[in-house]
């Protein structure tokens, strides 16, 4: 039971965690619309269905969802984000026995990282956000993905 709450939605007292699944969200939605707006080639939908074990390089990937597979795919990796968040920054859960990478690892602080710099540039006053906390939330997109 406890690993089962490592992967509910953030609460109140968890903004790193709410900041993060709103950038993926952000990151997921921009995606999306990208391919479905053709802006993504049949060429590299080619070339990242390849890096799919098991699918051939003759299909391209499958973008157009339906919209109730789409949110629960979506709901799928929000509940992995909130599992690795709580397990890996904030220590949650029983001990269980997992290694990150080292690619993993620096992505990890350098998504904590990201997002600490944003909480402590939120007492900027409203309306008067700059190109540097744009340049922040991008940061957080980018390392989220």
């Amino acid at each position: 039971m406890e690993i089962a709450r490592l992967v509910e939605p953030p609460r109140s007292d968890e903004p790193h965690l709410t900041k993060l699944l709103d950038a993926f969200s952000s990151v997921i939605e921009t995606a999306r619309q990208s391919v479905l707006d053709d802006r993504v080639n049949v060429f590299d939908q080619h070339h990242v269905s390849s890096f799919i074990r098991g699918r051939s390089y003759r299909r391209p990937l499958l973008v157009r969802l339906q919209e109730g597979t789409y949110k629960r795919y979506k709901a799928v990796w929000g509940q992995l984000l909130c599992f690795v968040y709580r397990r890996v920054v904030d220590r949650q859960g029983p001990p269980l026995y997992y290694l990150l990478t080292n690619p993993q690892s620096d992505a990890v602080v350098e998504l904590v990282s990201a997002m600490q710099k944003r909480h402590n540039n939120m007492h900027v006053e409203e309306g008067q956000e700059d190109a540097a906390t744009n340049q922040q939330q991008g940061r957080i997109q980018r390392t989220c993905l």
